[in-house]
């Protein structure tokens, strides 16, 4: 299994001729929808995003809890599906992480940027549970004394290979298309797996406890990059997927669509209402589209027009 490896669901463009016949693939981690799929619950596919009984979304949230063990992998869920514990799956997903770090030393020159290269992975999953105090990557928490300039080419590696996705914050949207307005020096990161990330957390693999406090910041990590993974593996382009950052507030995703414009969603892991950063964006640039999700069963609109929508639905949104 080498760095290349991100989704069996490839993306093929047929407009343009590659020398010698050659064609360009971006593959992803099966997706969610994938994952209903393989389960033999495709018929869960049909139900409307904005009115699911309280029956369906029960098994649907259950099938997204499993997801988040077994990621996208395609040996990860194949062992979910001839019967492997969930404590099977994450030695699997552990063998692949080593592998991975295995093969920075194959792919780069020195011990020292090998090291960087681990340091910054190992970073970037820590990172991520501490998106309260520290919003955007922060390269000085990557080690004591560590500097941008070190872990730039480091990042751009992991970035082509596939390991990584960089999310630009735009603080207005005023202007398009939004990556001509992107913060080049503000960005979040995620990892291409979530299955991964709960490997390299060594996050229980029976599940993140849902009613323990001290697992808060680690439920809503995995429910942003549960997002993450499925805006990304269905947009057009990962670069059309943006977040807002603007003085105190930030809204957690924004999507640059050609049908629909630029529209906010901001994720939770439970039922919540609007934050005042959604609010604040709302007031500034009254969106049409208007998305709140999480892993509760609120679905429909408030008297803000913030549509509600059930996290294993998100992909609808990109619709």
């Amino acid at each position: 299994m080498g760095l290349a490896l991100q989704r069996e669901m490839a993306e093929t463009d047929n407009k343009y001729s590659y020398p010698g016949n050659a064609r360009n693939i971006k593959i992803y981690p099966m997706t969610f929808k994938e994952f209903l799929v393989a389960t033999g619950n495709s018929n869960l596919l049909s139900l409307d995003s904005q009115n699911i009984n309280i029956k369906s979304h029960n098994i649907l949230r259950s099938y997204a809890l499993k997801y988040i063990i077994t990621g996208g992998l395609p040996q990860c869920i194949n062992m979910f599906l001839q019967g492997d514990s969930f404590e099977d799956i994450r030695e699997y997903q552990f063998s692949v992480l080593s592998l991975y770090e295995r093969d920075f030393a194959k792919h780069v020159s020195t011990n020292e940027t090998t090291e960087r290269l681990r340091q910054l992975w190992q970073s970037i999953a820590r990172q991520a549970l501490n998106r309260k105090a520290h919003r955007h990557f922060n390269f000085k928490l990557i080690r004591k004394g560590g500097k941008r300039k070190e872990y730039e080419m480091p990042l751009a590696w992991l970035k082509d290979s596939g390991l990584i996705y960089c999310i630009h914050s735009v603080e207005s949207v005023s202007h398009r298309p939004l990556t001509g307005y992107i913060s080049t020096d503000i960005f979040r990161v995620h990892i291409f797996d979530i299955g991964l990330l709960g490997a390299m957390l060594h996050v229980p693999p029976t599940g993140i406890p849902e009613d323990d406090p001290a697992y808060s910041d680690i439920r809503g990590a995995f429910a942003e990059q549960f997002v993450a993974q499925e805006l990304i593996s269905e947009s057009i382009h990962e670069k059309n997927i943006f977040y807002w950052s603007y003085g105190n507030y930030e809204v957690d995703f924004l999507v640059e669509s050609s049908d629909k414009g630029i529209f906010p969603i901001e994720v939770k892991y439970s039922n919540a209402r609007p934050s005042e950063s959604l609010s604040e964006y709302i007031h500034k640039y009254s969106p049409k589209d208007i998305y709140l999700t999480s892993f509760g069963c609120s679905q429909g609109k408030d008297e803000s027009c913030v549509k509600s929508i059930p996290i294993y639905a998100i992909s609808s949104v990109m619709q």
